[in-house]
């Protein structure tokens, strides 16, 4: 786990409010809070199911886990029509 500052700059520096960030390498989910509290939309994915319970604690979420752990999407495409169905913003 890193400081939130970290991502929050390079967000605020590469991203305008209302983009997508995306992290391939979720973890524990700081750069998808980060962008959160930048008022910019994310998506990312992690392999590790022991970082779920981190996840929705940090980002204060609960469907995100369903799909993280019971099916995870085999490729890109399969993570974009999942968020744009279950998890972007309204």
């Amino acid at each position: 786990m890193f400081p939130e500052e970290l991502p929050r700059r390079l967000i605020r520096m590469f991203a305008y409010v209302g983009e997508t960030i995306l992290d391939p390498f979720l973890g524990s989910g700081t750069t998808s809070l980060a962008a959160r509290n930048l008022s910019r939309n994310s998506a990312g994915y992690e392999i590790n199911s022991k970082f779920v319970p981190i996840i929705k604690k940090k980002l204060n979420v609960g469907a995100v886990s369903e799909a993280i752990g019971k099916c995870a999407p085999r490729n890109l495409k399969e993570w974009r029509d999942y968020y744009f169905r279950h998890v972007k913003p309204k």
